[in-house]
């Protein structure tokens, strides 16, 4: 297609991201009141569990679409959803997953085209690097309703988990590999 905004280096730095910040709003939800977790809020998901099921059923679902495997779900949620232990584990999962997917795309690979069905049954086609880019950004939208969530609780606040935090805080600390030092 020639048209995709992501390289294979790119599209590993967005995935990694997308880990990490999922990671550090994981962790942040840890340390609020249980209770708070599962508060029913005026949203379009019911509370913040809910939010995060939806996230990692979206996820789901691309990485079928990625596969081409049937991912077995006929809506973007379910009705319930597991304990918020669960769903970390479930939400830490399927990053790794993105994570190594990212990694492993060859030359050219994120412009491979990928026909779908959407849940409601209507055709999609996207290339891989559009579905790992609508992956990453959907996740930044729902992380964004959580952290609203979280300043609504007294004495909590969310994480910033912005791209640029990312950058500057997370990966450019990151340990330098001998292999990485430029000659």
């Amino acid at each position: 297609m020639g048209d995709s905004l992501l390289n294979n280096l790119s599209a590993t730095d967005l995935s990694e991201y997308n880990q990490w910040a999922n990671r550090t709003l994981i962790e942040a939800l840890k340390k609020m009141p249980t209770q708070e977790l599962t508060r029913p809020r005026v949203s379009l998901f019911r509370d913040i569990c809910h939010t995060l099921n939806h996230m990692l059923v979206i996820g789901r679902i691309w990485r079928g679409h990625l596969e081409g495997q049937d991912h077995g779900y006929t809506a973007r949620n379910t009705p319930g959803y597991p304990t918020f232990p669960d769903l970390a584990k479930q939400l830490a999962d399927i990053d790794d997953w993105y994570v190594a997917w990212a990694r492993q795309r060859q030359l050219g690979d994120l412009e491979n085209l990928i026909s779908f069905l959407y849940v409601n049954g209507e055709p999609g086609h996207m290339t891989e690097g559009q579905i790992l880019q609508h992956v990453v950004m959907h996740n930044s939208y729902h992380r964004g309703y959580i952290g609203d969530f979280m300043f609504q609780v007294e004495g909590y606040r969310a994480p910033q988990m912005d791209f640029s935090v990312y950058c500057t805080d997370h990966k450019m600390n990151a340990p330098v590999k001998p292999n990485d030092v430029p000659t």
